[in-house]
């Protein structure tokens, strides 16, 4: 066939053919991208989701945490109160460097102390028993009679079997108070 087209008409043709194939293939891509984009809406709100409910239990973990610092927390400071307040004297006991103290000050000449041993029971309050040897009985019982008149012992006892001997005396002697 023949060409009846001047030149001008046949270029004017060629741009408005090509700016309609530019068109439609834009129009292809915008249909694509706009489908693309509502077939991933789904995938976001349930991703979206997913890390709000991930927030929310990374907070409640991290509360459940602290909780658990703050009653371990509480429960150490307690135990550490508890073990201050069995170390702290009380303030009407009286201080058993106090009691040792007395008993040593009223030891007569001829008389020693080998051994303390220290009982406290909240009910009847403390117990001293010492032991020791003495030379002569007369010595004994001068530091029975000594512990006797001391005003913080309530009870000063001697078993009679420590009077057996005469001398060399191996004694044992139980002193009870509010100590």
């Amino acid at each position: 066939m023949r060409n009846l087209l001047l030149g001008e008409d046949k270029k004017a043709i060629r741009r408005e053919y090509l700016l309609r194939l530019a068109i439609i293939a834009l129009s292809f891509v915008f249909v694509t991208v706009l489908f693309a984009g509502i077939l991933l809406l789904p995938s976001y709100f349930i991703s979206d989701s997913k890390e709000r409910t991930a927030k929310e239990r990374h907070e409640i973990i991290e509360q459940s945490i602290a909780a658990r610092e703050g009653e371990a927390s509480l429960s150490l400071l307690s135990d550490a109160n508890q073990k201050l307040a069995l170390l702290t004297p009380q303030s009407k006991a009286i201080s058993l460097e106090r009691i040792i103290d007395t008993v040593v000050s009223s030891l007569p000449r001829g008389v020693t102390v080998t051994k303390f041993f220290y009982t406290y029971d909240s009910g009847k309050g403390g117990e001293l028993s010492i032991a020791g040897k003495a030379e002569t009985r007369e010595d004994l019982l001068a530091f029975q009679s000594t512990l006797r008149g001391e005003p913080l012992f309530e009870t000063v006892t001697l078993p009679i079997s420590n009077l057996a001997a005469d001398k060399d005396i191996a004694y044992s002697m139980a002193i009870s108070g509010a100590f």
